[in-house]
């Protein structure tokens, strides 16, 4: 019998792609980037210091920007889980005939946008 076990990584393989070099890259670049000098002329001198570490933690500025910002993303995710999770146990649960009917009353305002843009070159025609 043969070792099948690669199956799932090709499948996989678009996907994980496209998070690497859509969000590991770029969030790697950050990190890098933050090591840099920044010279007063604006341009970034490669250098490894901690220097804007110690900015960054020296003024109450940043950090309370940042608190704030885990904060409102921790709500988010909170209000999300609740609001999400109640369709879709309702959705699990029962077993009327209008599941469907009400599936696509949950799925449209997904489908908004693109029936305006849809419609708008309808009436640019």
């Amino acid at each position: 019998m043969k070792n099948k076990s690669w199956k799932p990584w090709i499948l996989l393989s678009p996907s994980l792609a496209a998070v690497f070099f859509l969000l590991v890259i770029p969030v790697c670049f950050v990190i890098v980037y933050s090591f840099w000098l920044r010279a007063p002329s604006g341009a970034d001198i490669p250098a490894f210091q901690f220097g804007n570490y110690a900015k960054f933690f020296a003024d109450f500025f940043y950090p309370s920007i940042l608190l704030t910002t885990i904060r409102v993303a921790l709500e988010t995710v909170f209000l999300c889980l609740i609001m999400g999770y109640i369709p879709a146990y309702f959705f699990y649960k029962t077993e009327s005939k209008f599941k469907p009917f009400l599936m696509i009353i949950v799925m449209l305002p997904f489908w908004i946008s693109f029936i305006i843009r849809t419609l708008s070159w309808i009436n640019i025609l």
